[in-house]
């Protein structure tokens, strides 16, 4: 089993009435159709939500920060941290975000370099944005440490498929695989909390 391979979240099972895309808007966004009116329809409509769903989001926090956690554990399962997580990928991905090089005594030197290695002047955007998302890692990395072995045992899973690099892994190394192995097989994971589908009531009508 190559680590590598592991879906990082398992989609969820869509509970109706409550998606944020219909089931035309989903097929129409994955296929996308050859007429282009309904393309640019759809597309329109479909940033329009995804607008409001990120305009949602400082109610999302204001929820985090004030409503018990007992309350929101209710609500929360693990997968929802790995997704959430990936959509911030993929915000920054499109967004166009990308790591300073550089010393530190040289900021006049300072490059952003691109994912195909091209260099470009650092901009005060591109020093606000590495700092934010340093912070927020600093944050995050209590729940994982700083040396967490399971980040050994990722690198191991990586020389196992390079052939000049998979003999040099110990005896010692591979009880570490082979525990991370027997985790993955063994753990089911939770997809996410059942949600009840409000039930409609009805009021009788006036006699």
């Amino acid at each position: 089993m190559n680590l590598e391979t592991i879906s990082i979240y398992t989609p969820k099972t869509r509970v109706k009435n409550m998606s944020l895309l219909s089931e035309i808007e989903r097929d129409r966004l994955r296929r996308r159709p050859p007429d282009a009116k309904t393309r640019a329809s759809n597309d329109v409509r479909i940033r329009k939500k995804l607008r409001s769903w990120i305009h949602d989001l400082d109610d999302i926090a204001l929820i985090c920060e004030y409503l018990p956690e007992d309350q929101l554990a209710k609500e929360m399962a693990d997968n929802d941290v790995y997704f959430l997580m990936s959509i911030a990928k993929s915000f920054m991905k499109t967004l166009k975000f990308m790591p300073i090089v550089g010393k530190v005594d040289q900021p006049e030197g300072w490059k952003i370099k691109s994912n195909s290695g091209i260099e470009y002047p650092v901009s005060d955007m591109d020093i606000d944005r590495s700092l934010t998302i340093k912070k927020i890692i600093d944050d995050i990395m209590p729940y994982h440490g700083w040396y967490n072995p399971i980040d050994s045992v990722l690198e191991l899973s990586r020389m196992e498929s390079i052939p000049e690099l998979k003999n040099k892994i110990t005896e010692g190394d591979r009880k570490g695989l082979e525990r991370v192995r027997e985790a993955l097989m063994n753990y089911d994971r939770p997809i996410h909390k059942k949600v009840e589908t409000p039930k409609k009531v009805y009021k009788e009508e006036p006699k």
